[in-house]
């Protein structure tokens, strides 16, 4: 079977999950392995189905068509399908319950692909998977017995996240063709916007948390080990996003010779720098009146001690501060 970056993940989590692991293969496992054997061909096909779907969660005719399909497609294997709205994609949340039941396991992956064009493309078309082997195309569901592989399938969504999402239908029909008790309640929870960001995914879950609960959730989208193994990781660092705002000079300051450096624009062509400041007082636009505080005492930038550095600019020039001065005994 080819296997995608993520494809083989599901099944055998799932499998092992299920089949007690042990030194040597399970009479339970060989027979999943030779159903996966005879079926290769099934499995590819469906995978190719599913991807000639557009994803793109921006569309969402389209995703609704991915919904549809995908309940179709987990109902065929037992599971019910919950669909929760949002204002976006729906997450669907396909159950197969146990009784009586070790447990609740819940895999997410995500049905929506990252945007893309057409014209983008070189090798193939993002929904018109096709098959390539050393750069020639190549009819992988040709033929009988294993499918090649070194040929590769080139679609849209093909490995992110659609493979795992066939990877563990595949692994519930073999599982199911070998008659063996799932002691586990399976719970997979798609969601339809993860490429777009995940903008519902959040509040859907929290309202619907009863629903989703679980004693082990495994999230089936990473990146494969170099080993090329099925591989489990402990933990996911998510992602964090920050806004920074930076406020600098209006002018050049010579790679920050000037430290924190106040600009004073007077009119008529005249400004007042300050700099190797500790500190602000103001912020960019501020009015200012005189005797008010703008800045600190400091040494930043190119100091060796704290002083202010005082210079007038006329037309963007440097000048003599001298005549704008006024002095007093």
């Amino acid at each position: 079977m080819i296997a995608t970056s993520r494809a083989a993940f599901a099944a055998f989590l799932i499998v092992t999950a299920i089949v007690v692991p042990s030194a040597a293969p399970s009479s339970d496992v060989i027979k999943v392995r030779e159903w996966r054997a005879r079926n290769e061909r099934k499995i590819v096909a469906e995978l190719m189905q599913l991807v000639s779907l557009p994803s793109m969660a921006s569309n969402k005719a389209d995703i609704i068509k991915n919904a549809d399909a995908l309940t179709a497609m987990f109902e065929k294997r037992g599971f019910a399908v919950k669909r929760i709205a949002t204002p976006g994609s729906p997450v669907l949340v396909a159950d197969r319950i146990a009784s009586p039941a070790r447990g609740a396991l819940t895999f997410y992956m995500h049905y929506d692909g990252q945007p893309t064009e057409a014209k983008d493309w070189t090798i193939g078309q993002p929904f018109t998977p096709s098959a390539f082997k050393a750069g020639a195309k190549f009819d992988v569901l040709a033929g009988t017995g294993p499918v090649d592989v070194d040929a590769r399938i080139y679609g849209r969504a093909v490995a992110d996240d659609k493979g795992p999402i066939i990877a563990f239908l595949a692994a519930i029909d073999g599982l199911l063709d070998a008659k063996v008790a799932l002691p586990w309640t399976l719970r997979v929870v798609l969601d339809g916007e993860e490429e777009a960001g995940s903008p519902n995914f959040e509040a859907a879950m929290i309202a619907n948390a009863a629903t989703v609960r679980a004693d082990l959730a495994v999230i089936v989208d990473s990146p494969r080990h170099p080993s090329n193994l099925p591989t489990v990781f402990y933990g996911s660092r998510g992602v964090a996003g920050v806004e920074i705002t930076v406020y600098g000079a209006t002018g050049d300051l010579h790679s920050g010779n000037y430290g924190n450096c106040i600009i004073l624009n007077h009119g008529f062509g005249i400004q007042t720098r300050y700099g190797h400041l500790s500190g602000y007082a103001i912020s960019t636009g501020t009015k200012v009146k005189r005797g008010q505080v703008i800045g600190y005492v400091g040494q930043t930038g190119r100091a060796t001690s704290p002083h202010v550095h005082y210079e007038i600019l006329l037309n963007g020039q440097p000048v003599s501060p001298v005549p704008y001065l006024t002095f007093t005994r």
